[in-house]
């Protein structure tokens, strides 16, 4: 999340796929970079735990039901830069 905020500085549009396990992380991470916790809301998007074990079909059916998401926090970040 350090580099997405890193690029938005930049102007460079970012969002970050992280595991849900992590979703505490992200909001202290956002917390120690003084981003807001709308940052999180709006610049990640979670995925279930575990994914390494997934099939690519699996992978790909899980970025399907999120591409609403995934469009949205793409939209956001570049309507930011």
């Amino acid at each position: 999340m350090r580099d997405a905020a890193e690029l938005e500085k930049r102007g460079v549009p970012a969002i970050v796929f992280a595991n849900d396990v992590f979703k505490p992380m992200m909001y202290g991470t956002a917390e120690l970079l003084g981003l807001p916790a709308s940052y999180v809301d709006a610049h990640v998007v979670f995925f279930p735990h575990p994914t390494s074990n997934l099939t690519r079909e699996q992978i790909y059916a899980l970025i399907d039901g999120k591409i609403d998401q995934i469009v949205a926090a793409v939209d956001g970040a570049a309507a930011k830069t």
